[in-house]
């Protein structure tokens, strides 16, 4: 999952949420499913012991930003967005790494390692 406090966590329910066709409350990526401060409340609630913790980076490469748009697009069901919009959200949320062979943009998932 994301962190609340990663780049996708403003990327998710300002770019992808708003603008995807899937028309439901609790869509399976908005802010209430990320790990935020209670999930290790919510852990030691449910007697697990965590033993560590930590943020993981990624960068998804594609060979240029118009095709990295796409693959959001498609991945985030986000149907209502073009191709200029998916871009600026990835650029102002997530950051980008770009070269002349690829487009890269910056993601994050938190890891819990627990024990019962």
């Amino acid at each position: 999952m994301t962190a609340a406090d990663s780049s996708g966590a403003g990327f998710i329910p300002s770019v992808a949420c708003d603008l995807n066709s899937l028309s439901i409350v609790q869509w399976p990526l908005s802010p209430a499913t990320q790990f935020g401060a209670d999930t290790r409340t919510e852990l030691r609630a449910a007697s697990l012991n965590i033993v560590d913790e930590k943020k993981l980076d990624y960068l998804w490469y594609a060979p240029d930003m118009q095709q990295l748009a796409s693959f959001c697009r498609l991945l985030f069901g986000m149907v209502n967005a073009d191709t200029s919009t998916v871009v600026d959200g990835i650029r102002h949320y997530l950051g980008t790494q770009e070269t002349e062979e690829h487009a890269g943009l910056n993601w994050q998932l938190q890891c819990f390692t627990c024990t019962g």
